[in-house]
């Protein structure tokens, strides 16, 4: 079956409706500084975090509304999540984020790499990360982000 442009989009709405699994109330996005990737079986105890307050994730507000990319795939982008050390006390060097269901002690839902090392030595420096949920074809979808480091 080919599905239209219409089902894929309503995919992408049900992802990120009330009850799904990116619900932008219950979607915590944060940093790490190493993970065990257990692949499929990657939990939060598998993520070393950051010092001090970078070891909170932080909620990521509201999903934007639904557009679509130059190649036609619908996306929907979250509020840009600030990341910043409170002091040179927690200078940390970041090489992942990932995404729970919780601030702390929540349930793993993704994570994935920086392409380069985040170094973050004070309070003047700080990274911003959009997460971006796309629906690339009909049997599958993706979470990804920006950020600026």
């Amino acid at each position: 079956m080919q599905l239209t442009r219409t089902s894929i989009d309503l995919i992408l709405a049900n992802i990120t409706a009330a009850a799904a699994v990116f619900t932008d109330a219950d979607t915590f996005l944060g940093l790490f500084t190493e993970i065990a990737d257990q692949g499929l079986d990657t939990t939060l105890a598998d993520v070393t975090l950051p010092p001090g307050g970078l070891a909170t994730a932080i909620d990521i507000g509201t999903w934007g509304t639904a557009y679509r990319l130059v190649n036609g795939q619908p996306v929907r982008d979250a509020d840009p999540v600030e990341f910043r050390p409170a002091s040179s006390a927690e200078a940390t060097i970041v090489t992942g984020w990932y995404i729970a269901d919780a601030a702390a002690a929540g349930n793993l839902l993704g994570f994935g790499y920086f392409a380069d090392a985040i170094s973050l030595p004070d309070e003047f420096a700080a990274v911003t990360v959009i997460l971006r949920l796309t629906v690339p074809n009909v049997t599958a979808w993706d979470v990804t982000m920006s950020y600026n480091g």
